[in-house]
């Protein structure tokens, strides 16, 4: 149950174990530090739960935009860099 678990390392929320539970969360992944924390921020402002995941969606596409645009933006590079080796090396 991850609320459990949220009250265990949200460092918002004042607990008898909060020092072992910072241990913890110090080898965590950064993925799950990042998620602890939003969770906590957004129970502290108690956020309605139906906004998290509108907000949350619109959170995903725009990253998933941007690492698009990065990628294509990686392989432009990467053409412009090589394309004239392609065609010397051709010839």
């Amino acid at each position: 149950m991850i609320c459990a678990t949220v009250l265990i390392y949200c460092p918002y929320k004042q607990n008898k174990r909060s020092n072992m539970s910072d241990t913890r969360l110090e080898y965590a992944p950064d993925a799950i530090k990042l998620a602890i924390s939003l969770i906590c921020f957004l129970e502290k402002n108690t956020v309605v739960p139906e906004v998290v995941l509108k907000v949350l969606a619109i959170v995903q596409r725009d990253f998933e935009r941007k690492f698009v645009v990065t990628i294509l933006k990686v392989i432009e590079t990467l053409t412009f860099i090589y394309l004239p080796f392609i065609f010397v090396y051709e010839l």
